[in-house]
């Protein structure tokens, strides 16, 4: 028998993300006019600048968020059951990025809010003119988009360096180090092992058949006189049979193991190595290995005896010519 069952690696992947968070910084033109001693801003064209960063800032950390929960979603979705120093690692990093994602959606949620702040101070208004309380409100409402838009590039970037951090540990700690036991592929790889080997113990019956024809033609050529050697002959003869005696129980146990794991893994898909169930493909495993390296030494021990009955039938054949 020559078992070719094997454990595959595991199947996960956790994507790589690596790009930027967020290139916008707050500029919007608008146009000042003179008239007089008076300065002022249009509202329509500083409501479209401010509306046009706030979208920007918007769709990219919703889009950052995304990337976040779809990272920390494949994470979550490794099914062990077994959690190793690892994995604890990791959860510790996945909380540290999970408060850095809070802070940037409290940043967001600033900066939305003073948008909505701008659009009531100004309601009604069509300009802000200098020396108006809207014109105050307006410079502390950009000092304030300022300073968060800086937040939130330092922030962001932060972000994005944690969540490749943690891809990348999961990756090298985890996921790589992960066995997966495809049940379908593992049975019918035992079942092919099991085909071969009984394909094998048929092939050593005949064979063994084909000595004893062979034994008994010598032995009614030669044996009146060469009883010795055939004294020999014959022991080697039975030490093969007592052998292949010992082939069937190899056979049934290989059987009731594969039945066996039929049995216990009925209605599952994998066994992963992070799993309480993963003892029983390694046992498995093992119990198959065991009965080959049976069958195997059995093997051996009856082609060493076979060679020997050949050699003492090819002796007596050269004595006689």
């Amino acid at each position: 028998m020559h078992s070719t069952i094997a454990i595959c690696t595991s199947q996960f992947y956790i994507a790589t993300m690596n790009r930027p968070i967020l290139r916008c910084t707050f500029v919007y033109s608008c146009f000042i006019s003179l008239t007089g001693c008076k300065v002022y801003y249009t509202t329509s064209d500083v409501d479209s600048n401010l509306k046009s960063t706030l979208e920007q800032v918007n769709t990219t950390l919703t889009t950052l968020k995304a990337e976040v929960a779809q990272l920390e979603k494949q994470y979550r979705d490794i099914p062990c059951e077994l959690k190793s120093d690892a994995f604890k690692q990791a959860d510790g990093m996945m909380r540290e990025l999970d408060g850095d994602m809070h802070e940037l959606e409290q940043i967001k949620q600033t900066v939305n809010n003073d948008y909505q702040q701008f659009r009531a101070y100004t309601h009604g208004k069509s300009r802000i003119e200098s020396g108006t309380e809207e014109w105050s409100q307006l410079k502390q409402t950009k000092a304030r988009m300022k300073e968060s838009f800086e937040a939130l590039q330092t922030q962001g970037n932060s972000v994005v360096a944690e969540a490749t951090s943690f891809n990348t540990y999961v990756n090298t700690n985890i996921v790589s180090k992960l066995e997966v036991c495809e049940v379908k592929t593992y049975t019918k790889q035992f079942e092919t092992a099991l085909a071969t080997l009984n394909t094998n113990l048929l092939s050593a019956k005949k064979e063994a058949v084909q000595y004893e024809a062979e034994v008994n033609r010598a032995s009614a050529q030669y044996g009146a006189t060469e009883a010795p050697t055939f004294n020999q002959v014959n022991e080697h003869v039975r030490n093969i049979q007592s052998k292949l005696r010992e082939m069937d129980p190899v056979q049934r146990n290989a059987q009731r193991i594969l039945t066996e794991f039929k049995t216990k893994t009925s209605g599952i898909e994998r066994i992963y190595s992070c799993n309480s169930n993963w003892p029983l493909v390694s046992e498995t495993d093992k119990a198959i290995r065991e009965q080959e390296q049976l069958f195997q030494a059995i093997k051996a021990y009856i082609a060493q005896e076979s060679s020997a009955i050949e050699q003492l039938i090819a002796g007596l054949a050269k004595d006689r010519k």
